[in-house]
């Protein structure tokens, strides 16, 4: 027979308020957060300023049509926990990862739907220098 509200135990209802809100936070984090598996990717040994190039030429027009504000970046994910974005850093270690996107400076967000992930051992000369100590480039 079923117990009645009353009838169940403290630790039954304990229980079911954790879960409720580990799902919540779950799916709140999981909504506001870009899931980096999701990008298309490109595995190169080394990552050369000219994919970078390359990639921007094809996907600005795609970009601008619709948006204007739109500004070409390069972003190096590092072992952050600041950082929003959600990936296996145990996946990916050794590897040097570089996601081309275009950032919308009204929204501050960035176009998921035109950006591509680069794995790389290791960047040429011209990237490293473009990047510096920075997270962040701003390509024109």
């Amino acid at each position: 027979m079923m117990k009645n509200v009353t009838e169940m135990g403290i630790g039954t209802w304990i229980f079911a308020l954790t879960l409720l809100i580990g799902i919540i936070i779950y799916y709140k984090k999981k909504n506001n957060r870009i899931i980096l598996d999701s990008f298309p990717n490109i595995k190169k040994d080394k990552l050369l300023m000219a994919d970078l190039t390359i990639f921007f030429k094809e996907n600005y027009e795609k970009v601008s049509i619709y948006n204007k504000s739109s500004i070409p970046v390069a972003i190096r994910l590092l072992k952050s926990p600041t950082m929003n974005i959600g990936f296996d850093q145990e996946k990916y270690d050794g590897k040097q990862l570089i996601v081309a996107t275009f950032f919308d400076k009204e929204s501050n967000k960035i176009s998921e739907e035109h950006s591509m992930l680069f794995i790389t051992k290791e960047l040429d000369n011209t990237v490293k220098d473009a990047f510096g100590d920075k997270e962040m480039i701003v390509l024109s």
